[in-house]
């Protein structure tokens, strides 16, 4: 049966005309086609949604938070590039300090970090470019990242600020794990040598293998910590790209930029009788750039969820 819209007469299915009122039920059926056309609610919905997460991610990339750690950053890195020209880079000292404490308090033959910290600064020049090449990288790609975000009004595939510093976290990511791999060779170089010398005891091996163990736990924290780094990025790039909200920010990477910073922080502090003040000044600011990036994330990641949650 056809029901009138106008008086509510039920006619017969092949009804042209409502036999009481004579509405043409033609009519009708053209203006459902009509409105047919017009867009689904959730494509509008979803339409909003894409602007509004590109008004997020551009009102995140020109905030004065992320101008001020860029700006922080491109301090540290052209201070860390003088140090390099002056060989007094920061992280040497670092290595002498650790070489020290190392010989102090762990029973290891006479030499064997002594030959292998030879090794790490007859090729301090390529250990160097690993450790600013990074840094650089990455200062470009947040600069071009807050200036062709910041002006988004579409999305874009203009996106090389952020690919600049995914290869800034790839570079990271070999490098700490290179290092992580050596100290753990370390370690086993100097067991098997107290073994062969016949002075390797039960509790010397379990100290052996708890520092085994430890140094372990620390590549894996890099390398899921670096992982969730290149997860983010690619939530940024997705967004960018579609317009499309993507909160796959990584609160792996949120909880140990905190952590990292305090530790770096508190180590900076103890080191100045061996690092110099500037040496504290340097690692404060790097500090302050992570807080200051972080919180940018926290924010972004928590727009975008209210985003999301109420389409």
């Amino acid at each position: 049966m056809r029901r009138c819209p106008m008086c509510g007469n039920e006619n017969e299915e092949d009804a042209k005309v409502c036999s009481q009122c004579g509405r043409n039920l033609k009519e009708q059926e053209e203006d459902v086609e009509e409105v047919s056309d017009f867009p689904a609610v959730d494509e509008i919905e979803t339409e909003e949604a894409s602007t509004r997460a590109l008004q997020i991610l551009k009102k995140g990339a020109g905030s004065t938070v992320l101008h001020v750690a860029i700006f922080l950053y491109m301090l540290m890195v052209i201070y860390n590039i003088a140090s390099l020209v002056l060989d007094e880079m920061i992280f040497f000292k670092i290595i002498t300090l650790v070489q020290r404490i190392m010989e102090e308090t762990m029973t290891l033959p006479a030499g064997v970090l002594s030959e292998i910290s030879e090794k790490v600064f007859s090729v301090s020049n390529f250990a160097a470019l690993f450790i600013l090449l990074p840094e650089v990288l990455c200062f470009l790609g947040m600069a071009m990242y807050t200036l062709s975000a910041s002006h988004m009004t579409e999305p874009s595939k203009d996106t090389g600020g952020l690919t600049l510093i995914q290869i800034a976290v790839f570079i990271e990511l070999i490098f700490y794990l290179t290092i992580g791999f050596v100290i753990m060779g370390i370690f086993v170089v100097s067991m098997v040598r107290e073994w062969e010398m016949g002075i390797l005891n039960s509790e010397s091996l379990t100290v052996y293998l708890a520092l085994l163990g430890a140094a372990l736990v620390v590549i894996l924290l890099v390398l899921f910590y670096e992982i969730g780094v290149i997860r983010t990025i690619r939530s940024l790039k997705y967004t960018m790209r579609t317009g499309n909200p993507n909160e796959d920010i990584s609160g792996y990477v949120i909880f140990m930029n905190f952590v990292m910073s305090i530790m770096v922080l508190v180590f900076s502090f103890l080191a100045i009788p061996y690092t110099e003040v500037e040496g504290f000044i340097v690692s404060a600011m790097g500090t302050l750039v992570t807080i200051l990036l972080t919180s940018g994330l926290i924010w972004y990641r928590n727009k975008l969820r209210q985003l999301v949650g109420r389409i």
